[in-house]
């Protein structure tokens, strides 16, 4: 009966020992489990952050393509109204030609009036007074 307690007093040493190894594999565990959960927790709150950055960044490309757009726009119309300019400015451009020319046509004429005045005159000097009658 002795040896048999002899026995179990082993048996519970080791038992308690295989015990105390569980105790501590599960106490490393729990820890581990602490120590996943904390670097879980740092990569979700990184990814929240990142996701935040992804957004402003996606909010600010919008709103960059819709200044391009309203620019693009706004160079169309402003493309459309120098067309328009540009058509006013051959028209007057013309009409100085053609004002021009009447300009140096009625200088001519002038000339030739004030050459036909001149030789009018000559020939109403005192010397040949008109006749009255």
């Amino acid at each position: 009966a002795e040896g048999q307690e002899l026995g179990n007093g082993e048996e519970m040493h080791i038992l308690e020992r295989q015990l105390r190894d569980m105790i501590n594999s599960e106490f490393e565990v729990n820890l581990k489990c602490r120590e996943v959960e904390n670097q879980k927790s740092q990569l979700e709150k990184e990814v929240a952050k990142r996701v935040s950055y992804l957004r402003e960044l996606g909010l600010t490309v919008t709103t960059c393509i819709e200044e391009r757009s309203q620019n693009q726009t706004a160079m169309k119309s402003l493309s459309e109204q120098n067309n328009i300019l540009e058509g006013h400015s051959l028209s007057y451009e013309q009409r100085i030609a053609n004002l021009t020319a009447l300009l140096n046509q009625l200088d001519k004429d002038v000339a030739d009036l004030f050459a036909i005045n001149t030789q009018l005159n000559a020939v109403q000097s005192p010397k040949n007074p008109p006749s009255v009658t």
